[in-house]
């Protein structure tokens, strides 16, 4: 999984937001406000990335269990399919 592009990923006053550029502006007109583990994982779905992978990079990065990571990514991932912004 991927993120498409014509998403960035800003920092505005300590805050993450999610903003669509180019032609993705007309499709989604929204800014997706990210907490810190959504950045976290924005960041590592610039590059593509399976949820095993997530998981180990998020158990590594913060004070987790595996399961609680996997609910949260497939989560936050299942949000990014429904609209459009990630590729499989």
């Amino acid at each position: 999984m991927k993120i498409k592009p014509g998403f960035v990923k800003r920092e505005i006053d300590e805050t993450y937001v999610v903003i669509p550029t180019g032609a993705n502006l007309s499709s989604f007109d929204a800014l997706i406000d990210l907490n810190e583990t959504g950045a976290f994982l924005w960041d590592c779905l610039a590059e593509d990335a399976t949820i095993s992978q997530l998981v180990e990079k998020m158990t590594e990065a913060y004070d987790v269990s595996p399961e609680e990571a996997e609910a949260g990514i497939r989560d936050f991932v299942t949000f990014l399919q429904e609209n459009g912004i990630i590729e499989p």
